[in-house]
């Protein structure tokens, strides 16, 4: 039995694990086909914040105000984001695919080519396919509203003279 885990260690090690994250619907990212788990909720949505801004880099205030819904940074603030984002990136981690974070002081990114996304995939086709929901677009999340307000009105109207993202 110690030899298959070896040997499956080894080939994992060789081979970057197929990564799919899931924008639609409920955030879900995907690892070999299996869910991540996250120990931390606030964990999650900062990585469903990072793909919903798809590279572009975020400072650590913005997740503070947009994520944990905070208007003041203080310490205690300041501990709880700082718990969520060592917890992402162990979570990351011993997932292997912490390659995906891109962290530079107190600025966060995602790395979209380091993944596949339907989201991504949306925005490069230009349509929906029958499985995406406008309407279900990271919908366990209020600050993605806007955005999800925006692929309705996209998805009603046929149009992407609307479609600014």
């Amino acid at each position: 039995m110690e030899l298959i885990q070896n040997v499956q260690t080894a080939n994992r090690k060789d081979k970057l694990p197929d990564i799919e994250i899931r924008a639609f619907d409920f955030f879900t990212v995907l690892v070999d086909g299996w869910p991540l788990h996250f120990r931390r909720s606030a964990s999650r949505q900062i990585l469903a914040y990072l793909v919903h801004h798809r590279g572009a880099v975020v400072s650590k205030e913005a997740l503070v105000d947009e994520v944990l819904n905070e208007e003041r940074y203080d310490e205690k603030v300041e501990y709880r984001i700082h718990v969520a984002l060592v917890s992402l990136k162990e979570d990351l981690k011993r997932a292997g695919i912490d390659h995906i974070l891109y962290v530079n002081n107190n600025e966060y990114a995602v790395l979209p080519s380091a993944f596949r996304c339907d989201y991504y995939e949306f925005l490069e086709r230009g349509a929906f396919s029958i499985k995406d929901d406008p309407s279900s677009y990271m919908k366990d999340y209020d600050w993605a509203l806007p955005r999800r307000l925006m692929l309705e009105d996209y998805y009603q109207n046929g149009t992407n003279k609307n479609l600014h993202l």
